[in-house]
């Protein structure tokens, strides 16, 4: 007989161990959802609900790491980092990538007006980038790469003055067009939008921006002419990488001519504008601009050339 309870009771043991996880869970849902932020006094009231609908938006439940939300002060709360000193303090960042949320993102996000770095990257995010992340004019970093986003870019980023950089990559339903509040950013340094699904043309202001050192708008089926202020200043950015897309390679699309191609190779810039499949003219096939501008000129020569015959043998 006790040799039968004592199996008992190692099975009603294993069966807690396993519904520790779903209980866990279900306080933990109950618990922020519950959560009375005004009660705390750590951070604005508006902030701590933001992160309160965050958790909700994205299945907050089932978050990798969530460790003390809805208890204690929003400042203990898993990957939520404040900056001030209590009581007046506020949200500076939030670092859940690689995190299990689920779900779409939260308008009220943007009452997080103090926000320098948001990082939800690789996650299995949905649904449109809020609007509302045009009150985010104190961002630094934004990483939301490799998730599900769509609805295009939100023309967001006129305020913001001091961002550094930006990944939106490898959200393959984005789609929608390059916003120009992009090119408006003097301080933005490094842009990552590849393989985002994105279309229409290049903003001709992207080509003038100060500091920016590395763009990468490849694997998207973007269109027109790359902009000529690209070519203009060799040195700024040094990393461009605008392949796989369908931007003119013929006489219309200016900045892919002998003499622009030359400019940039001639001071050894990186510039990738390989593969574009456009009805216009014929695809470039070359892995980076070459060192040399002489290269820079044969290729494009034999690529007019062959374009030129084409045009010919279709009039006729």
């Amino acid at each position: 007989m006790k040799k039968y309870l004592n199996l008992l009771n190692g099975s009603l043991l294993l069966l807690a161990a396993a519904c520790t996880p779903l209980v866990s869970q279900a306080q933990t849902q109950a618990s922020v959802g519950a959560y009375d932020c005004s009660a705390q006094s750590q951070i604005p009231t508006a902030e701590c609900n933001a992160l309160k609908d965050l958790f909700a938006s994205t299945a907050g439940e089932s978050w990798t790491n969530k460790n003390n939300w809805g208890t204690g002060n929003p400042g203990d709360w898993d990957g939520v980092a404040l900056i001030g000193v209590a009581p007046n303090q506020n949200v500076i960042t939030l670092s859940m990538d690689n995190n299990n949320m689920v779900g779409s993102l939260n308008s009220s996000l943007g009452n997080l007006t103090e926000l320098r770095q948001l990082n939800f990257s690789q996650n299995s995010l949905t649904g449109p980038i809020p609007s509302s992340f045009s009150a985010l004019i104190n961002m630094r970093r934004l990483f939301l790469f490799n998730n599900q986003l769509n609805s295009g870019i939100p023309d967001i980023f006129g305020g913001w003055a001091n961002v550094l950089l930006i990944s939106i990559a490898e959200n393959p339903d984005l789609g929608g067009t390059l916003p120009s509040s992009l090119g408006s950013n003097n301080s933005l340094e490094r842009l990552f939008l590849q393989n985002s699904g994105l279309t229409g043309s290049i903003p001709n202001n992207l080509g003038d921006l100060p500091n920016l050192t590395l763009i990468d708008l490849s694997n998207n089926q973007l269109t027109g002419a790359i902009p000529l202020n690209f070519a203009n200043d060799p040195a700024t950015p040094a990393n461009v990488n605008f392949s796989n897309n369908q931007l003119d390679a013929d006489g219309l699309g200016v900045a892919l001519t002998p003499g622009a191609l030359g400019a940039w190779a001639s001071a050894g810039i990186q510039r990738a504008l390989n593969d574009q499949t456009v009805s216009a003219g014929p695809a470039i096939q070359a892995s980076s601009v070459p060192a040399s501008p002489l290269w820079s000129l044969i290729i494009m020569s034999l690529a007019l050339f062959f374009a030129q015959r084409t045009r010919v043998y279709a009039r006729h």
